[in-house]
């Protein structure tokens, strides 16, 4: 399977350009070069990519904001998408969040976007809120879901 032969890890700036294709892939209104490069740099962000081979097959982008974190973005190249690269990122994003003692790590999905709603659910995630009209430019409302994250115990 492809998930066992993908290694995840730290997003450089040399591999911007494919994490860019894949964001267009998959979002209407794709965020730029620019935010990226800036997530590169950003302390508190954590961009990891999946990698089979020198191929990024998705990449998650998470922000530590000291309690909690945010999952900003997760995306798959289509050719990778249902083969296990979503749930490999997610979970990698929740431990990472669980080492900082994190109690929850929240983001918020398109209402039509089954496939990931379906992942978060099977991480635990629950739906805990919903904002109307939020994704430019449909007006499609996104729901707000949140991970409990049960702390990681010392050995």
């Amino acid at each position: 399977p492809l998930v066992s032969r993908l290694l995840i890890r730290k997003i450089t700036a040399a591999e911007l350009p494919q994490l860019l294709q894949i964001e267009t892939d998959s979002f209407p209104k794709p965020w730029p070069a620019r935010s990226f490069e800036a997530e590169l740099k950003n302390p508190r962000a954590l961009l990891i990519g999946a990698f089979e081979k020198d191929e990024l097959a998705g990449y998650a982008l998470a922000w530590d904001l000291s309690g909690s974190w945010e999952l900003m973005s997760l995306a798959i190249a289509p050719p990778r998408r249902r083969c296990g690269v979503g749930c490999a990122l997610l979970d990698n994003v929740v431990q990472a969040a669980r080492k900082t003692g994190a109690h929850q790590l929240d983001l918020e999905v398109r209402a039509s976007n089954v496939a990931a709603i379906h992942l978060y659910e099977r991480a635990g995630g629950r739906q805990v809120g919903q904002r109307q009209y939020y994704y430019a430019p449909d007006g499609e409302d996104a729901l707000l879901f949140s991970i409990p994250l049960a702390p990681v115990s010392p050995l």
